[in-house]
């Protein structure tokens, strides 16, 4: 089976509107480090003997999919990401804006969040240890527990600078 690479039409289209409203430095760092980032992600599926079926590229980020692997290998698979994401700021130095754009990507994809690396690592270490199931529930659950602690931190940041003005 050969690997299928899609790009929506919506993914074109956010890119062109974004190219109005924030400068083309910026926007290739983010698109570099998360060129770089997915590249992380497939070296480390054929370091690990996988397969990759599937890479569909949205204005929500990419989406990998591989064939059926342990879960040891797909948490490190997932890890993988923003780990390239992060070396990326050795070249600080030199591209300063791909650096803070890798950074910020993968801090944002180690949140616990599915179906960000974050989630799929700590999904992948449930299953480790309980049901798939089990395992689904609970990381679905921290997941919505994470996005309610910031989305109040958010609201908080907010009320506090209001405050400030």
């Amino acid at each position: 089976m050969k690997t299928r690479i899609e790009i929506s039409s919506i993914c074109c289209l956010f890119l062109a509107l974004l190219l109005l409203a924030v400068p083309v430095p910026w926007i290739l760092g983010a698109v570099l480090a998360a060129l770089f980032h997915e590249l992380s992600h497939w070296g480390m599926v054929l370091i690990t003997g996988g397969r990759i079926a599937d890479l569909e590229i949205k204005p929500t980020g990419a989406v990998m999919k591989t064939a059926e692997m342990p879960a040891w290998k797909e948490a490190l698979c997932s890890l993988a990401g923003p780990a390239g994401s992060f070396l990326l700021l050795l070249l600080s130095d030199y591209f300063p804006r791909l650096a803070v754009c890798g950074l910020v990507q993968g801090m944002f994809n180690l949140l616990p969040i599915c179906p960000l690396d974050g989630g799929r690592i700590l999904y992948c270490i449930l299953t480790m240890l309980f049901s798939k199931r089990t395992a689904k529930n609970a990381a679905k659950y921290v997941g919505i527990i994470m996005l309610a602690v910031l989305g109040a931190a958010a609201v908080g940041i907010s009320i506090y600078q209001k405050r400030l003005d």
